[in-house]
């Protein structure tokens, strides 16, 4: 996943500009020397899992559909 397309999802749903910036930090830092992509481990991945999953999972629960996910497993 690329960095650049986390940070505008991210935007465009509301988040604080000082959060935003933190995560894209947290996010290269967590990747160097490569600069794209999601470091793989529970952290960033269950952070990152839920934020990005949110409106799925709400899009689920409005239609009564019960679901379960683990990070990105539904």
């Amino acid at each position: 996943m690329d960095i650049g397309r986390v940070v505008a999802s991210l935007k465009d749903i509301g988040c604080e500009t000082q959060d935003v910036t933190a995560l894209q930090e947290c996010l290269h830092r967590w990747n160097y020397p490569r600069q794209k992509g999601i470091a793989q481990g529970f952290t960033s991945s269950d952070i990152l899992g839920k934020l990005y999953f949110k409106p799925i999972d709400d899009l689920l629960a409005s239609e009564g559909i019960e679901h379960l996910r683990y990070v990105d497993d539904i």
